[in-house]
């Protein structure tokens, strides 16, 4: 079975799509930042952050313990805005917007 190029356009762009957005990862030069790195391994690959903003405080599951949960904004040099959620010093969440 032969299949039509737009039948492939459309198959690939389905599977693009189910990609979930928390598989990002953000390169800083050779090196690789991912979800579960800690703060400190993200800054000594990538460097400070452009800008950190405090988002505020959560709970551990048994609610013994607060802990803080941070942004971390990185600029691309194609305009790429890579924003970085740690939650008690650890990368939980990579996502990415064309900066305006």
């Amino acid at each position: 079975m032969v299949l039509s190029s737009g039948v492939k356009r459309l198959t690939l762009a389905l599977l693009l799509c189910s990609v979930s957005a928390s598989s990002w990862a953000l390169r800083c030069g050779k090196d690789l930042v991912s979800e579960s790195d800690l703060d400190y391994e993200v800054q000594a690959k990538c460097g400070p952050p452009e800008h950190i903003s405090l988002i505020g405080y959560g709970l551990t599951d048994d609610k013994t313990r607060e802990f803080k949960i941070e942004r971390w904004i990185y600029r691309q040099p194609n305009k790429t805005l890579f924003i970085l959620q740690f939650e008690a010093g650890k990368l939980v969440d990579i996502s990415w917007k064309r900066a305006p």
